[in-house]
């Protein structure tokens, strides 16, 4: 985009290009979500997991017999850990701040976060030392906000409706959460509607 200002006539003043980021989106409506939900599956014998975020129902089949898969606790039915989000950066700087409460530098056994979005998924391990904490840029149709508030207010347009996000807790298990409209008449950050 290029804009020009005029001044005294319409002599050109200067000519100022603003660039937008290359991570935000252009669609004009909600994306419809089309990433696979993911499954994970546990081998006991083997003390392995699957993480399966292609949604191939052909892995069950290829792995054999002793796997079984582990299904996702709500966040407010695990005893220790409760996933908690924040929608932060804006139009341009879109990303996702994931935290697990109640998992601590040095207190917590989370091994992983997945933030599941539109187009698919982010994965990030978390070192036993520091906190369950991650942040998770967001492109394209992942990007996509109806306003540009900054942080985003889970308001009803409900842009991020469909986003999920899972933490795997070896004595907890899998532990899930997904956005929800939070906001209808109060305004949680005081951010100007």
């Amino acid at each position: 985009m290029v804009v020009i200002y005029f001044l005294n006539g319409g002599d050109p003043l200067k000519t100022v290009r603003k660039k937008e980021s290359v991570t935000r989106s252009h669609n004009t409506s909600i994306p419809v979500p089309f990433s696979p939900i993911p499954t994970l599956y546990k081998n006991a014998d083997k003390a392995s997991l699957v993480w399966n975020v292609l949604g191939d129902s052909s892995l069950v089949e290829a792995l054999g017999d002793g796997w079984e898969e582990v299904p996702p606790k709500m966040s407010d039915e695990s005893e220790k850990y409760n996933i908690r989000y924040s929608i932060v950066g804006g139009p341009d700087n879109h990303c996702f701040e994931v935290w697990v409460e109640g998992a601590e530098a040095g207190n917590h056994d989370i091994e992983w976060i997945y933030v599941r979005s539109v187009t698919g998924g982010q994965l990030k391990f978390v070192r036993p030392e520091k906190d369950a904490h991650v942040l998770c840029a967001m492109a394209e149709d992942d990007a996509y906000m109806f306003c540009t508030n900054d942080p985003c207010i889970l308001c009803a347009f409900g842009c991020k409706i469909g986003f999920e996000f899972y933490a795997y807790s070896r004595s907890e298990g899998l532990i899930k959460n997904a956005v929800q409209v939070v906001y209808s008449k109060q305004n949680p950050h005081n951010n100007p509607l």
